[in-house]
């Protein structure tokens, strides 16, 4: 399962949020320069091997787990949340108490997290 989390800067679009596309320019003018700076980190699970196969089995349904979790915590999915496929869900007002609870809840359960990151800084006249 995938999180893509908007954020409120204006230039910022759907297509900006995908790690694996190259950025767009701004449109506004000829950028002089665009830096691209790309991160992800794994986070493995702690938990022993043997445990996080049976329960892996047990709980597969990540998706509708979030969607149970956030419901819970009065999150409307319709207003905040936009599901690109079964496994990526965009989220536009979620705050990080909120995800670091998901987070939490699936290290749990004995899955790896993987962060990514994208920073795009245009600079033109």
């Amino acid at each position: 399962m995938t999180l893509l989390i908007n954020t409120p800067v204006s230039a910022t679009t759907d297509e900006d949020l995908n790690l694996d596309q190259e950025p767009k320019s701004s449109g506004k003018s000829q950028d002089e320069l665009t830096i691209i700076q790309k991160s992800k980190y794994t986070h493995p699970s702690a938990m022993p091997d043997h445990l996080k196969e049976n329960l892996q089995k047990e709980n597969s349904q990540m998706p509708q787990q979030f969607i149970e979790m956030m419901r819970k915590k009065g999150v409307d999915d319709s207003e905040n949340m936009k599901w690109q496929n079964d496994h990526v869900v965009e989220v536009n007002s979620l705050t990080q108490k909120d995800l670091h609870d998901f987070i939490l809840h699936a290290e749990t359960l004995g899955k790896k997290i993987t962060y990514s990151k994208q920073t795009i800084i245009s600079i033109s006249n």
